[in-house]
């Protein structure tokens, strides 16, 4: 399950206020940021090419958080199923190249998009100073035509 804070709209304020309201719940109910946010790429902006138009934030919950039980309405379940997946590295303003790639393979080996992406950052700015080194995994949900 994932805890999930949608953006109230596009811009990097609006970003950065999501992510922190995010890492606040997340370290009131005690998730200690054992698994790395994701940043949820909806569909629409998939099949739009707005890959850097991130609809929301979300954590991994841990099976052993207390006080979870109550996050039904901003929590989800990822679906299970077959995915696309591939790494990115570089900076964040480069990663449409990776998702150009990647959904060309998908529509080329007769597969179409039936969800929104997930960004996991596997090497970020916590990590890394070097922005061209920055890694992340992009995964979408895809089904055969």
């Amino acid at each position: 399950m994932y805890l999930a804070e949608y953006c109230k709209g596009p811009g990097t304020k609006q970003y950065m206020e999501t992510y922190l309201s995010l890492c606040l719940r997340s370290t009131e109910l005690e998730i200690n940021f054992e698994n790395p946010i994701c940043n949820i790429i909806s569909r629409e902006n998939l099949e739009s090419g707005n890959f850097l138009d991130t609809e929301g934030f979300a954590i991994r919950i841990p099976e052993r958080c207390r006080g979870c039980q109550d996050l039904e309405q901003s929590s989800f379940w990822r679906r299970g199923g077959l995915y696309a997946v591939t790494y990115h590295k570089g900076t964040y303003e480069s990663i449409g190249k990776s998702y150009e790639r990647l959904l060309d393979v998908i529509c080329g080996e007769g597969y179409q998009i039936v969800g929104d992406a997930f960004e996991t950052d596997l090497l970020s700015t916590l990590t890394s100073m070097e922005p061209d080194d920055y890694l992340k995994l992009i995964s979408v949900p895809v089904r055969k035509r």
